[in-house]
Order: C-alpha cells, then sequence, then structure tokens
C-alpha cells in the first residue's frame, strides 16, 4: 500500500545528491495530465517540463521513482480520470544532472533542472495511458525499479 504523504510533493530546496532508498532505481517516472502529454514538443525540441514544473524556483522537471507514483497520483491527480506516464530510463546525461532532494516527511524527491530539458523522444522509453477504474483505482500495470 503506497502512502499519499510519501507522494511526490513539490519543493525547491537544496539540490544535493542524496543517498537514499530511491536512488537506486534505474527508471524514474513523469506523471502527466492528457493535456500536458499533448502538449509534448516535436524533436528536436528538448521538453522542459510542465507550467507548473516551469513555475518553481528554480525550475526543475519534477519525476518520480517506481515506489511514488501511485501516491504522486492520488495526491495530486485525484480528480482526473486519465494521465499518461512517461518511463524516463536513467542514463548517463539524465544522471549528470538529477537531483535527489530531501527526505521530506521521510520521502526523498528527485527532479531535473528545467533548462537541460527532457527528449521525449528518445530519452522516454515508455509514454503510456492510464485510466482510472470504476472502483476509482488506478490500473498502472508493472513499474520497473
Amino acid at each position: 500500500m503506497f502512502s499519499p504523504r510519501c507522494a511526490h510533493r513539490w519543493f525547491s530546496a537544496s539540490t544535493s545528491n542524496m543517498a537514499h532508498p530511491s536512488a537506486s532505481s534505474t527508471i524514474l517516472y513523469k506523471v502527466l495530465t492528457d493535456d500536458e502529454f499533448t502538449s509534448l514538443p516535436l524533436p528536436p525540441t528538448l521538453w522542459r517540463g510542465t507550467a507548473f514544473d516551469r513555475s518553481t524556483s528554480p525550475a526543475i522537471v519534477h519525476l518520480a521513482a517506481s515506489t511514488q507514483v501511485a501516491a504522486t497520483i492520488t495526491e495530486l491527480y485525484h480528480d482526473h480520470s486519465s494521465l499518461w506516464i512517461l518511463a524516463i530510463p536513467r542514463t548517463p546525461r539524465i544522471d549528470a544532472w538529477l537531483r535527489w532532494d530531501g527526505p521530506f516527511d521521510g520521502c526523498a524527491h528527485v527532479h531535473l533542472p528545467a533548462d537541460e530539458g527532457i527528449d521525449v523522444w528518445s530519452e522516454v522509453a515508455i509514454r503510456r495511458p492510464v485510466k482510472k477504474g470504476e472502483d476509482g483505482q488506478w490500473d498502472l500495470g508493472e513499474l520497473e525499479w
């Protein structure tokens, strides 16, 4: 069971790389609304996050480890019935910019500086829609570590 208190919260605190359990994740995730997904740029433009990501100071692309995705959706997207999940493998380029904050409330948070951007066509392994069932539960399938 995922605790909503460990949902991916929005912090712009320290940007140090910190050791924590999620640091071993080989794939990171970005949750997008349908509108955010349909506005992804075509190559070769790098995507610099959602409007919310860019509104933080500093602008950062908020990501989640596999153990945080369900809680992130539950806490932040409860009024949506469909979303998209982007699976972003950790590559040397991504790792060079990856920052872990926290833990806050017992949870670490991961992000990239928005200025670095993500090539959503070559650096994203999976772009998958997810739907909320009639029972109100999200069918996320299996998420890799």
